[in-house]
Order: C-alpha cells, then structure tokens, then sequence
C-alpha cells in the first residue's frame, strides 16, 4: 500500500448514526463553548467521522457536498492541535475562490475568538503590499488561494511555510479544474513533508486522486455521500420556454414567489450583470455576484444578500459551492448548466439544513440535451413548473423596457471603462473605483482623524484610501447593525437603532466633505480624487433604505412617547426615505416605480442634449459696432480664450451673462431683439423637425414623474415634493402667489408705463426692457458717485464689524486661528466661541478671487455636530471678493460681495451654532428646502437696514462711516424696479407647480406639440404685458425640469418672504441696545440652535410668537415705488 492510499474508507450512509456531541468526538470544552455561540447544536455527518480521525493524527479525505460543515470538520481539530503546542504560521488552507477564503477565515475567527486566533486571507483583488504586512505579522491561519499564494512566496521578503503543522485543500477538484495545478505542486516542494493534511472534496475526481497520492501520508478516507443526488425536501422543477421570453418568466416568478429569497444562477459574467441591471430597473432588490467583479464589491455583494438586504442574488458559479448562506428558498437556473454536476451544486444552495427549497431550471430550446443529461445524473423526471401565459404576457411591455435600460446602462459603462483607458495620464493613472482595502491608519493618514481639524496638506491617494476606509467601515457596520436588528429578540430603542448608523456616518462624511474642499479649493488630482469617492461613498450610504430590519425598526419606535422632538422628527424622516425608496410598496409597483425614474432619467438627458444641440446653433459673430456700451467683464466671455476683449473677435454665445449684458447694455435693438428671441426660443417648437425640441422631452418628464408620484401613493408630484417643505400643501403656496401677484401686478404695470415714458417708444418691446431700465438706473440714481461706495468697505473691516454685531446679538465671539492647515494661505480660520469660553465650531474663509476658484460664492459643511460622536462642526466659505494689489489699498468690497458675505456666514452660523444632537439634523442636509435660506436672508434683511449697514463701514484711508445719502443711492440701486423680478419669479413659481398637478396634467398630454395652455394662461395672469408668438421660455427652464427645484422654484420667494418678516423682529428693537439684544438671543434660541431638530413652522412661532405673514415683504415695493416717484 502506497503512501497515497486511504487506509480506510468509511461511510455515512451505512450503518446507524451515533448521537453524538461535539465533547463527546474529543473537543475541548473552550471549543465547545464556541460551537455553542454559533448555534451548532450537534455535529454534522462529516464532522462526526472527521474530527476524530484528524485529532489522532491522520491524514484525511474527505468527500462531502456544500453545506455538510467541512469548515467546522478541519478548523476544530487545527484549533484543537495549536491549543497544545501554539505556533504562528500553523496552518495552511488552500481554496478556490476568494469568497471561500473570507468565509472560512470568519469562521476560523470565530471559533478561536476566545482564544485570540489571528488569521490573513491571502487572495487577488488586494494589494499586495497590504498582504504582506499582514505576513509579516506571522498570523496563526493562512487562507488563501493557490495563485496569490505563490505570488507571495516567490517575491516576499521573508515570508515563508517552513514551519507548518497543517494544509488543508477545501474544494480540492475545484482548485484543479481551475488549472491550479502547477501552482499547488509550487507550494507541496516548500512546506514541510512532515505535516498533517486534509483533503477535502465534493467529488473523487482523477485529478483529485493524484493529488491525494502525491500529498497525503496513509490518509483516512470519509465519504458522506458518493451519489449524485439531492435532498428529499427540495422541490424541483423545470420550466420549456422559448428563449427570447426567459426574462419574462424570470421576472414572473420572481413576483409569484415574492418574499422569497432567490438565487438566479446565470452561465456568463455578462448575462449576470445585465439582469441584475433589468431586474434593477423593475424594481427587485437584485445584486450581482461575478469574477469580474472588484473583491470589495463581490463581498458587498455577498455580504447584502446573506444580511437579507437584497433578496434576489444573480450569480455564476463562483457562487454555487463553498460559500455559507444559510437562507436560500429558491434557486432559478435562468441559464441551464453545461456541466450536469453543477447542477447538483446549484441547487444545493437551497434546502440545507434539514429546510425546504424550490429549484426551477429554465430549459429553451436550445437546451434539451443538456437538460436530459441533468435528469439522467439525479435519477428522476421533473415536472412542470405550471405558469399562467396570459399573466406572463401582461409583464411583456415592461420587461421589454427594462430590458433596454440595462443594455443602455451596460454600453454606457462599456464606453466609460474605455474612455477611462484612452484618457489615462502619463501617469497610468486609471483608477475606476474605490481601492478594496486600504492599510491607512490615523497615524498615517490625516483624513482618518476625524475628530480633529483637517489637514490640507494631505496627498490626493490619501483621500482616496481614507475615504475608501470609511466607505468600507460603513458598510461593514451597515450589514451588522441590520443583521443585529434582525436577530434581536429585545425591543429596539432609538439609541439601538440610530447610534450605530450615526458612528459610521460621521467619520465616512468628515472624509467627504475634507475631499470636497480639496476638490474645489486646489482642483487637479484633488478634484480628481473627489470624483473617485464621492459616488461611490454615497451610494454606500444609500444602502440603509433597503433594510427591512432597519425599516421594521423605525416603525416600531415610532409611536414612542418617550422620544424627544429631535429624535422623533430623525425617525420620522428616515421612515419618509424608505417610503420614497419602495419600502411598502409591492413587487409589481416598484418595478412600475422603477421603470418611470429610469423613464424620467432618458428623458432628462433628451432634455440636456436638446439644449445643447440649441446652443451649438445660437452662435452669432458681430463686428465692433455692436459691442459699443458693453462692459469689458462681459466681452471676456464673447471672445476665444487668449484674445483681448477691446479687440475681438465677438461671437454671441449662449451664456447667461453674455444674453443678460446684450440686453442691458447694447445699444443696438436689432442685437438686443435676435438675442432675446433666440434665448426665449431655445429648444421651443421651432427645433420639432430638427427633433431638437424640448416640447416632447418635458412632456414625457412631466408624465412620468406623475406615474412615480402615484405609485408612491400621492395624488400628484407636487404632493409628493411638498410633503417636506415649510408650505406644506399647494393651497399655501397659492395663496402667497396669488397674494403677491394682486399686490405687484398694478406696481409692475406702472413700473413698465413709466419705462415706456422714459424710452419715448409707442411701444415697450420685452427685449428694451433692461436696457431701458438701466439708462433709468442712471438717471435716477448717480452711478458715478456709486464708484465711490467701496472705499468705505474694506474686507477686513466688514468681516470685523459683521463679527462684532453678531456678539452683540448672540453672544458669540470670533477668535483667528493660526494654527490650522488650509488649503491657500489666504484662507482665513475662526473660532467661534461662546461667552462661558467653549467652542461651539470652527468656520474657514477663503475670501479672495481665484483663477483655480469657483466662479461662484458658497457655503459648505466640513463636519457634522453629533453628541453621539462627540464631534464639534465646521464650515467652510468660500467668497470672490477681487483682491487689492495695491500695497498701500486694502482689498475693497462691492455690494455684491458684502451680500454673498452675509449670506454665507449666515449659513455657517445656522448650522455651527446648532444645538441638535444628531448629525443630519445639526446641518441644512434635512432641513425644508423652502427653509435653507430663512436665516441668511433674515441677517441680510437686517443689515440692509441704513442704520446697520453703516455699521458695517468704515473708509478704508479715513475710518469714516459712509454717508447715509451715498448709502441711500445705492440701496435704490439695488432696488431698481424690484418688483418685475420678483413676479417674474412668482410667474415661474406657479408655472413649475402648474406643470405637475394632477388636474392640469391632461392639458399638457393632450397637445404636447404646442405651447402649454398653463404657461399661457399663468403669463396673462402674471406678466402686464403681451406674450411675444416666439415665447417659449419654458423649453429652458432647466431647474424645474432637469435642476433639484422641481415643485420648489417657490423656495426662494418663500425664504425671501419669511425672512422679511422675521427681520422686522430686529428692526423694531433698533435703537434700544437691550432689546435688540433680547431679540437675538431669541432668534439664536430659535432658528439658529433648533436647526433641522424642528419643524421651521413650530420654529417661527418660537421666534415670533404668531404665524408668518407676507406684508412685511410686499410692503417694500409700494414703498420703492413712492421714493422713485417722488425722485
């Protein structure tokens, strides 16, 4: 007898089976106690032959299927030997896939928890040098796969298997029929001859054989089972279906056996991806699982459906052995097996365990013979799973739809993954997604120390890892916490429920919002990097919304009595985002719900692309006598780049500064009319033959946003968008509309009258307008003695004063910092710092003009207040203020800047000064669209008031408070026929909200080829004056339609309108020091610590005591209208 040779074979199926305990096969009781914490209750048919024979020393074979518990059958007597005689570097365990590898280093970890076991999981995917950290820590458990093994092996420094007591190969003719060979007989000629080894295998294939004859020593075998054949509790059937309707029937199963848990095995990477993406675009909860997938994903992937996260897992083969996942129902083999053995192992990922479980195979045409082959290897004839055609066909339609979004979706990212590799830089740099595993720590990554302040300094891949750390830490402690929620047997409680998902959130943001910074403020890479995280990151966070047990949860504790305002309103809105995501709605409407957002997205991008194609055909080149008048900031824009804007050459370009300073400041009507008509008309029914018209593009944005609406349970999309606003309903924001149409109507009108005066024309055409508004401008107001206001307003001076009023008000102070890093070494960094001496955040500010800067003015959040964490908030602004290069002149500010300046700290105020607990209620992120700006409008309103604005000033040579006449001019300025702006707002406002009610949605179906009836009818209600046959304005209104302001264009009057009022709170304590001071501190009681914690209609009345009113908003029109009357 060989060495090779089994000296003993022994079966399960004879004889009578022993009750027997894991103590009792000869297990420790520390073991013991382990096996019992993972709920194994008796050892299975293999473990009960195997362990005792490895304990005694022996080699072992051992045949048995997925599922018998040949992990336990090998890890218990290994972790048995090594309590004996510890040693790192014990053990050996070779397997075929990577998830394999994880999932048997899980449970090594877990069996030998107590016992302090290391383990390194030794796979592709991974970055080496990662791994080879983890060899140098000499782990006790290697697992690994032969391939990445060898690779360590041969170019590792000092990493080596001289001294290994055990190999283990798990799935041995799996790692032979993926051509490992060679790389197994590497690794036999460098480990000790003197070793133990287990064999472990599903079948006794001949490659396995010879391996067992050139590896093992007088080895034991133990055989489960021989026969090909599967559990009497699995149901199984098969389905003749013609093969261009297999997608169909998929999805008609998944619907009649909803509630399930399925595994869709699918014969290429390709086909998997592609119905993960139709099954998608349905609405079904499904999640691929390939080898072409990253590692990080497939163990995402893996991780989402074992947590009950996704119910529908479509896979390859990678998944139909080795991998534990105790919960699958039902298995659909969509694509029938070549190899009639994997369907054995198919379908044996259900019914494990002594359950029941239904496998259906999928059989075209094309795949009699090899189904015929799978009936002869099991022995029997399956029936007919039974299907009604007529149900199947009704699904025909929309499965047809889904069908063609995915293919879309899988080219597009086809041309982007080549794109990506055509684009690579010099540096190779093609990088598609977050790296898998990151070995950045806080000591060697700044991102990672979130609690402290941000280092700018910090290289580009460093956001990436750190990010990516995060992004992963979320993930994992997402899976865990809905797994624990799922198998808690205690009532949940907020703190159970939100604080893990407040611990993982705060970091992963803290990195986001680090990168971001970088991103905008230095550009380059760090743009690049940003880019790299910020999707990925968040679609990460967006997994919560599909936990059934987190959803089960909150609506446990909803009804608490005991929850606090703050937390109630968490809750409240987290069950609002599940609700938004399908969460109570069936199979067979979310994939209606799933079809219409994907209708909505192709139609937004017809939209975009509309315009774009109007663009290309809007240019226009002109010669020098058309440019006289216009500014020379605006002819940058109308000349190449390079070329001096005195000179040209000018072409018109469809940009909003370019059309808006034509029509104010050419002096040319013939320039002044094609402009406007060509900016009114853009993408209108003039482009239908061109089919470059937006006519179709809004209609079928405007229907399908209504089929989403419904689905959701809403009577209309403008429900469903004001369901989360201050408003509330519709009929408020009417009535404010219709209120301040009536008051400004008159006032516009008489406003046009007096322009027309002004023009001596017979007629006002819509493109004299501005140009004639501005020549009024002048004459009325000395705008040459308005070139003077800057002086009085040097940055430094505003910023300190501004500070200074804000003590007074809230008591708060604003302390430099020099110590911090910043991302420019103008960026300035602030304490602010309440009156007992604590810090309540810290805001940055970079308030200069930069070519590398963002041509806009803002305001962004660095990190997130949380008790939870205990995290203090930080904020960012960035301004445009023009810089001074005069030595001997500080930089000056315009009115502009000193507005953007308020605004923006305004904002950093109402979010650092914030006293909610909880991270997403401390910043804007939940707070009512139509309240984000009440607070930055309400400082603006009050320091617009001539008394406080003085304040402000202070000449930049002398020190002096500018005039109140000067002041006086330039706030007329500023308020220059007001009112046709703001009702050409509340025009748009209710032209949006028209657009998507229910009840006027038929008009628009109807006559999708003309102008809509609302925006004609709402022009005449609205607007003193005839609507031009050319005006179809509406074709470019891109906020309400392709923009995040659909249903909430009203927003922004609406924040303007409440802010008036609550201003007028600060202007009738105005010259009484201590009743100013009352007013503040119960404004900072209010709107300033309540943040998002409140609802903004319950923090108004906190404030002011009674319920808005718009007055004090309108009556500064009629008051306007009087001074410029009398002037």
């Amino acid at each position: 007898m060989t060495d090779g040779e089994p000296q003993n074979s022994t079966s399960l199926e004879e004889g009578e089976e022993e009750k027997q305990t894991f103590k009792s096969l000869g297990i420790v009781d520390v073991l013991c106690e382990a096996c019992e914490q993972l709920k194994w209750k008796a050892p299975t048919k293999i473990q009960r032959e195997a362990i005792p024979v490895a304990l005694q020393g022996s080699d072992v074979i051992g045949l048995a299927e997925t599922g018998s518990g040949k992990t336990g059958a090998f890890a218990l007597p290994i972790l048995q030997t090594l309590l004996d005689k510890p040693q790192r570097l014990y053990a050996l365990v070779l397997t075929p896939t990577r998830e394999l590898a994880f999932q048997i280093s899980e449970q090594f970890e877990a069996l030998g928890a107590s016992i302090g076991i290391k383990c390194a999981v030794i796979v592709g995917g991974i970055d080496m040098m990662t791994q080879s950290l983890m060899l140098a820590k000499k782990p006790h458990i290697v697992i690994a796969t032969p391939g990445r093994l060898v690779d360590h092996l041969e170019n590792t420094k000092g990493f080596n298997l001289r001294s290994l007591k055990y190999l283990v190969m798990d799935e041995a003719d799996r790692i032979l029929n993926m051509d490992f060979e060679q790389e197994v007989d590497k690794i036999l000629k460098v480990i000790p001859r003197e070793r133990r080894t287990l064999l472990f295998s599903a079948t006794m294939t001949k490659k396995v054989a010879k391996l067992q004859r050139a590896s093992l020593q007088h080895p034991v075998k133990v055989e489960v089972s021989s026969k090909y054949q599967t559990v009497d509790k699995l149901q199984q059937y098969y389905l003749f279906i013609p093969v261009k309707y297999k997608d169909v029937y998929l999805v008609y199963i998944l619907n009649e056996l909803a509630g399930n848990s399925f595994m869709v095995f699918c014969s290429t990477c390709a086909n998997t991806q592609r119905v993960a993406l139709m099954l998608r675009n349905l609405g079904l909860t499904a999640i691929p699982l390939h080898g072409q997938m990253s590692q990080s994903k497939r163990l995402g992937a893996l991780n989402k459906f074992k947590s009950k996260n996704r119910s529908i897992l479509i896979a390859t083969d990678v998944a139909s052995r080795g991998l534990d996942i105790p919960h699958v129902d039902v298995v659909l083999n969509l694509d029938i097996p070549t190899h009639s053995k994997d369907y054995i192992h198919r379908v044996g990922r259900t019914a494990r365990a002594g359950r029941s479980g239904v496998a259906i195979t999928f059989v075209s045409q094309y795949d009699v013979e090899l189904y015929q082959r799978i009936e002869h290897l099991i022995g029997k004839k399956l029936p007919l799973y039974k299907t009604e055609e007529e149900e199947v066909m009704q699904l025909m339609e929309r499965v047809t739809e889904a069908q063609r979004y995915a293919k879309m979706e899988m080219n597009e990212t086809e041309r982007g993954r080549k794109k990506r590799k055509n684009d690579d830089d010099d540096e190779g740099d093609d990088t598609e997604e977050l790296p898998d595993v990151s070995d950045d720590t806080p000591e060697n990554n700044p991102i990672l120390r979130y609690r402290e302040m941000p280092d700018f300094n910090i290289p580009p891949d460093k956001v990436i890892t750190g990010t990516a750390k995060f992004s992963q830490d979320y993930e994992v402690a997402l899976q865990e916490h809905l797994k624990n929620l799922q198998d808690s047997t205690e009532a949940p409680t907020f703190d159970s429920v939100i604080h893990p998902l407040e611990k993982a959130r705060v970091p992963l943001y803290y990195s986001l919002y680090t990168g971001r910074q970088l991103g905008v403020g230095r550009a380059g890479k760090y743009f690049d990097a940003y880019k790299k995280t910020v999707d990925i990151a968040g679609q990460v966070e967006a997994e919560r919304w599909y936990g059934k047990s987190l959803y089960k949860a909150l609506q446990s504790i909803r009804n608490n009595a005991d929850l606090s305002e703050a937390q109630s309103r968490l809750v409240d809105l987290y069950i609002s985002e599940f609700v938004r995501n399908g969460a109570a709605m069936k199979e067979s409407q979310k994939q209606e719900l799933s079809i219409a957002i994907k209708k909505v997205t192709e139609e937004q991008k017809k939209y975009k692309r509309n315009l774009e194609t109007a663009y290309s055909m809007a240019l226009r080149k002109i010669d020098e006598g058309y440019v006289v008048g216009i500014p020379p900031q605006i002819l940058q824009y109308m000349v190449p780049p390079g070329s001096d804007p005195r000179k040209g050459p000018w072409r018109v370009v469809p940009h909003p500064v370019v059309y808006e300073g034509i029509l104010r400041y050419c002096r040319m009507s013939s320039l002044r009319q094609d402009t406007w008509i060509k900016m009114v008309s853009m993408a209108g029914s003039d482009m239908m033959e061109r089919r470059s018209s937006n006519i179709h593009a809004i209609h079928g944005i405007v229907q399908n946003r209504h089929v989403l609406a419904t689905r959701l349970g809403f009577k209309s999309y403008v429900d469903l968008v004001l369901e989360r606003t201050m408003a509330g309903s519709m009929d408020n924001i009417v009535s404010i509309l219709d209120m301040m149409k009536n008051k400004l109507y008159d006032i516009v009108k008489d406003d046009l009258e007096t322009l027309r005066e002004f023009a001596n024309k017979p007629q006002l055409e819509p493109w004299d307008i501005e140009y004639f508004r501005n020549l009024r401008l002048e004459e009325l107001y000395n705008l040459q003695e308005l070139r003077y206001f800057a002086d009085y307003f040097p940055y430094s001076t505003v910023r300190d004063n501004f500070f200074q009023l804000c003590t007074k008000l809230f008591g708060i102070s604003f302390q430099r910092r020099n110590d911090c890093s910043t991302w420019h070494e103008n960026v300035e960094v602030f304490d602010i710092v309440e009156e007992d001496g604590s810090v309540s955040g810290t805001i940055y500010i970079d308030p200069y003009a930069r070519d590398d800067k963002l041509d806009h003015s803002y305001h962004e959040m660095g990190r997130d207040r949380s008790e939870v964490v205990g995290t203090t908030p930080l904020s960012y602004v960035s301004l445009r203020i023009n810089p001074s290069y005069d030595e001997d002149k500080p930089t000056l500010m315009q009115f502009d800047d000193i507005q953007n300046f308020i605004m923006n700290v305004g904002s950093v105020l109402q979010c650092v000064l914030s006293k909610a607990p909880y991270s997403e209620l401390s910043g804007n992120r939940y707070l009512e669209p139509d309240a984000q700006k009440i607070v930055p409008y309400t400082l603006l309103n009050v320091i617009q008031t001539p008394e406080v604005f003085q304040t402000l000033s202070g000449h930049h040579s002398t020190g002096d408070q500018i005039p109140a006449q000067l002041l006086e001019m330039m706030m007329g300025a500023q308020e220059h026929m007001e009112s046709v702006d703001v009702l050409n707002e509340a025009f748009k406002s209710a032209l949006d909200l028209e657009f998507y009610l229910e009840e006027t949605r038929g008009t628009f179906i109807k006559t999708p080829e003309s102008t809509p009836d609302q925006y004609k009818r709402l022009y005449q209600e609205f607007i003193p004056m005839p609507l031009h046959p050319k005006d179809e304005r509406f074709c470019t209104f891109h906020d309400i339609f392709i923009g995040g302001r659909s249903c909430l264009y009203y927003a922004e009057i609406w924040g303007k309108m409440i802010a008036a009022d609550a201003a007028s709170a600060f202007k009738a304590a105005l010259g009484d020091e201590e009743k100013l001071a009352i007013v503040g501190r119960r404004f900072r009681d209010s709107y300033l610590a309540m943040g998002a914690a409140v609802d903004p209609k319950t923090v108004f009345r906190t404030f002011m005591g009674r319920d808005p009113s718009p007055e004090p908003f309108l009556s500064k029109f009629k008051n306007r209208k009087a001074i410029e009357t009398e002037k």
